[in-house]
């Protein structure tokens, strides 16, 4: 299953110092104009995704309430494929370093699940059960181990979550389970084999040490909610939780020294007046930008570019055709250079 090499340039830590793939050769034998395939796979209920994609960097965005992941031309933001047919509404994305992607799915009445794709596939190539609200996950560059954030169980709400690992990205996994975090939503690993997550509660985090099995926990030096984990340039990048009226947060860098974690430097994300502040979302920092989802005054989703980690106003915003709600995105660059 592990058999795709990757031009990533990307640590595993932030994953993705942006490779963007080369463009297929105008007027490819069998090729189709892009918006005459983009109508004709929009008309059926199935997951449809452009010859092209393959080779291009793609912006992957999980849609909870329509069931389904937009995929996107990255940076260009073109759309060039849907994911469908989830049984239950996707939350997570996350990619690996042979450019799997990987669609965290929760059910709230019988169980969780995790899709495994190729890039620029439109079939799931595996996938695996998970016995939570499988609302976020991570992929260890270095083992391949797979970590699934579990909000809580799907068989009793009132029950706590977990942080599901499957070894080598493959089923059953073992569970880690914490009094003190038993909410987690986010999860992300450093790049050695560290797994961290949101304690579900202000101003601390937990760290399963690689090889551990019990959290350790890392109090913050500042009043922040911490939100969605990515692991970038050996720092922890998180959304805080602190709104303004600007509609986005500000994002966080946060330097971890044994149980202390300090924040190194703070980003402003603002949004036009038209929209509202926007909560328990992934974004996702890929090279010199930020990439997150943003919601309306009318209620449209959509996905904007912000330039990192100076913030400030967004560079660049993405329509969502029928989005309800983006829960979370993720980049992942083409496989070719």
């Amino acid at each position: 299953m592990r058999s795709i090499a990757l031009c990533l340039g990307i640590s595993a830590a932030a994953i993705l110092a942006g490779c963007v793939g080369s463009q297929p050769p105008i007027g490819a034998p069998g090729a189709m104009p892009q918006t005459s395939a983009i109508a004709t796979h929009a008309e059926r209920d199935k997951s449809w995704m452009l010859p092209e994609a393959k080779s291009e960097a793609l912006l992957y965005a999980a849609d909870f309430p329509l069931r389904s992941v937009h995929v996107f031309a990255y940076p260009k933001g073109t759309p060039v494929g849907n994911l469908t047919g989830f049984d239950g509404g996707p939350e997570g994305v996350c990619i690996d370093q042979n450019g799997h992607i990987f669609v965290t799915v929760a059910d709230s009445e019988t169980q969780g699940y995790v899709y495994e794709y190729q890039h620029g596939g439109k079939e799931p190539i595996e996938t695996l059960s998970d016995a939570g609200w499988a609302n976020s996950c991570s992929v260890d560059p270095v083992t391949e181990n797979l970590a699934v954030a579990n909000t809580w169980s799907t068989q009793d709400r009132n029950l706590d979550g977990d942080v599901a690992i499957y070894q080598n990205a493959e089923g059953p996994p073992t569970i880690y389970s914490d009094a003190e975090f038993n909410r987690p939503a986010y999860c992300t690993y450093d790049g050695a084999g560290d797994v961290f997550i949101d304690s579900g509660g202000p101003d601390i985090i937990g760290e399963l040490p690689s090889g551990g099995s019990t959290f350790a926990e890392i109090t913050l030096d500042l009043d922040i909610w911490p939100q969605s984990l990515q692991w970038l340039n050996g720092t922890l990048v998180t959304p805080g939780g602190t709104f303004t009226h600007h509609g986005r947060e500000k994002i966080f860098q946060i330097a971890v020294s044994g149980s202390s974690g300090t924040v190194t430097k703070v980003a402003r994300l603002w949004s036009y007046g038209d929209s509202n502040p926007e909560y328990g979302v992934a974004d996702w920092v890929q090279g010199s930008t930020i990439v997150g989802p943003d919601i309306r005054q009318d209620a449209l989703t959509v996905i904007r570019y912000w330039r990192y980690p100076r913030g400030g106003r967004p560079t660049k915003t993405l329509k969502v055709s029928g989005g309800a709600s983006i829960s979370s995105v993720v980049v992942s660059p083409s496989l070719f250079r």
